[in-house]
């Protein structure tokens, strides 16, 4: 295993968290690999709305590319499910 992401929740609202990759395999694609496929699990299996938090810009940029945009000083939201996803 060299990345996770999970997502916390009950129901259709899910917080997208523990996104990680070992630091040896980074700058590979695997952090959005993995936030695709989980964000892609949620909104395939029911899910209305998926939020995160990002914790760097580096990782904000990752998220952007699922869809995700800032509200606020730091929360990140997603309340549609990325066209890109449903592919």
């Amino acid at each position: 295993i060299v990345g996770t992401a999970a997502a916390i929740g009950v129901g259709s609202v899910r917080e997208i968290a523990s996104v990680c990759t070992v630091p040896e395999m980074r700058k590979q694609g695997i952090a959005l690999a993995v936030s695709t496929a989980i964000v892609a699990w949620h909104f395939t299996t029911g899910g209305s709305l998926a939020w995160l938090t990002a914790g760097s810009p580096e990782a904000e940029r990752i998220y952007a590319r699922l869809g995700f945009k800032r509200v606020g000083a730091t929360q990140v939201n997603l309340s549609d499910p990325s066209p890109a996803l449903s592919e």
